[in-house]
């Protein structure tokens, strides 16, 4: 798998590690999409799957980050994903 690129905040950052490591994909955002950093795609690799975005400069950090970890935890297709249900 190929390093991406790192999250300046190491809130974001550990985070955004935690989510790889539960199978979910993280992308860089390709040129400059406003206050977009990237995006993260849960495990379900179809249109139905989770997409969440990631802020570059979060107001909060702390709190972005908070945020990002619940769509991870509250993901309806992580269960599915480990149990090799979906592909």
């Amino acid at each position: 798998m190929a390093s991406r690129p790192r999250h300046t905040n190491p809130h974001v950052e550990a985070t955004l590690a935690a989510a790889e490591e539960r199978g979910w994909r993280v992308e860089k955002a390709a040129g400059g999409h406003a206050h977009v950093w990237g995006r993260m795609l849960c495990p379900q690799a179809t249109r139905e799957g989770c997409i969440v975005f990631v802020h570059s400069t979060p107001r909060n950090p702390q709190s972005h980050a908070r945020h990002l970890q619940k769509r991870v935890d509250g993901c309806p297709h992580q269960e599915n994903c480990e149990q090799g249900e979906i592909p």
